[in-house]
């Protein structure tokens, strides 16, 4: 004969919280606890997963002392809802009700840097630049880039462009012959910028000979 615990199983918790549930993969939610823990205090919460037309399935083995909970190895592209349910001495209580069905998608983040700009073309007035894209773009497309610039011995660096240039070459104009200048660039995805690339080395605005075209295709 098994004894029965004087005690009840809690009440259902909050739903999972909507507006903090990401659609992301990995997908990270929060909750409230229940109204009524049942006589004694709540040891954990499991949180379940069911796929579009399927079956609630356990996501933990144990149950989390928190009350929020981040999901791994949700499948991109298919829909899931999600719901919570409480444990105490007695057992678990009922389940939450279920968050409103979401699409998991990757999660996507800002782009890493840059490579460093190399000058290509260098006039009394003016620098072509080009660069090698980020190695990372975050998981979503480079929409573009922004150059900087800061003459030597000035502290700030500035803008040279307002709206980002979807190529990695760019020609900065309205420089001052004689001076030296150190660019940098930001990358830009739906994100938003990166961090800077790494400055070029200092650059001396002077008339300058093309470079002799090595290509045995033929030159532009």
């Amino acid at each position: 004969m098994v004894a029965k615990s004087p005690f009840d199983p809690p009440d259902a918790p909050g739903t999972p919280n909507n507006n903090w549930l990401q659609s992301l993969t990995p997908c990270s939610f929060e909750w409230t606890p229940p109204a009524s823990t049942g006589g004694k205090p709540i040891t954990g919460y499991y949180i379940e997963k069911r796929e579009r037309g399927g079956e609630w399935i356990k996501v933990n083995n144990y149950p989390t002392p928190n009350t929020s909970f981040t999901v791994q190895d949700l499948r991109e592209g298919s829909r899931y809802e999600f719901r919570v349910i409480a444990v105490n001495e007695a057992g678990p209580g009922k389940p939450s009700k279920p968050t409103e069905p979401i699409t998991a998608e990757a999660q996507r983040l800002k782009p890493d840097a840059p490579e460093p700009p190399k000058p290509d073309r260098i006039t009394r007035d003016s620098v072509t630049l080009s660069w090698r894209p980020p190695r990372n773009d975050g998981g979503s497309k480079i929409k573009g880039y922004i150059i900087q610039k800061k003459g030597k011995g000035d502290k700030d660096w500035s803008d040279v462009n307002s709206t980002p240039v979807p190529v990695n070459v760019f020609k900065v104009p309205n420089l001052k012959e004689g001076d030296e200048y150190q660019f940098r660039v930001i990358a830009v995805n739906d994100v938003g910028p990166s961090d800077p690339s790494r400055p070029s080395n200092n650059i001396l605005i002077e008339e300058q000979p093309n470079k002799p075209c090595m290509d045995l295709g033929g030159c532009a």
